[in-house]
């Protein structure tokens, strides 16, 4: 009987027992959540919810656009590369990749093909013409850089040298040596990557 009682431990003993049960409970809590969201079950969030809160401050895209300046380092990136390559060299110097939030347009690897924009009421999906003003916009400023340099050149119109080499820049400015649909295909392809946002670095949302 004594040496029942000499096991028994008294109450201290018993609270920093209890204490220490209670904090390994916790961590075992917390190392489950933890396993939980890398298995895949994560809380659903809306896309625009989640670009809403994190890219608030960037400007939308009709400002974005509107404020868009092209140089003629930009116009001499088509007229040495051609067309595609050229526009999206451009694309890479007005968006830097080194800071994404004053990117307009983004993109998700699990929302294929889909990009989304800043409006002035928030983020939402971009529609395929609002993507075409990208393009559009920076074609029509390469090619105010085009008449500048036809209009200094005026004074060799009847050179034969002159003649091909205005043709050849021509072509390359209006995308004349590839087909539309696939040149806007191809820099949807780059784009698509270029703004992507890898969901898988955020845990532990999963975008609807």
């Amino acid at each position: 009987m004594c040496e029942t009682m000499d096991d028994t431990p008294n109450i201290r003993e018993l609270y920093e027992m209890i204490l220490t049960l209670s904090d390994k409970n916790n961590k075992l809590e917390k190392k489950l959540e933890e396993l939980t969201a890398i298995s895949g079950i994560k809380k659903k969030l809306p896309v625009k919810e989640w670009l809403d809160q994190h890219y608030a401050d960037t400007n939308t895209y009709d400002t974005f656009l509107n404020s868009l300046v092209i140089t003629t380092k930009h116009y001499n990136y088509v007229t040495e590369y051609d067309y595609i390559e050229g526009i999206i060299m451009v694309i890479k110097e007005i968006m830097p990749i080194a800071d994404d939030t004053i990117f307009p347009i983004k993109s998700f690897d699990k929302k294929n093909n889909t990009f989304f924009i800043k409006r002035s009421d928030g983020w939402g999906v971009m529609l395929n013409d609002e993507l075409g003003r990208l393009i559009v916009t920076i074609e029509k400023k390469i090619m105010g850089h085009f008449v500048s340099w036809q209009q200094s050149n005026i004074h060799k119109i009847h050179s034969d040298r002159y003649s091909e080499e205005y043709t050849a820049t021509l072509q390359k400015v209006i995308g004349g040596n590839f087909k539309k649909d696939a040149a806007y295909i191809k820099i949807r392809k780059f784009l698509f990557k270029y703004v992507n946002i890898n969901m898988k670095n955020i845990i532990p949302f999963e975008f609807v």
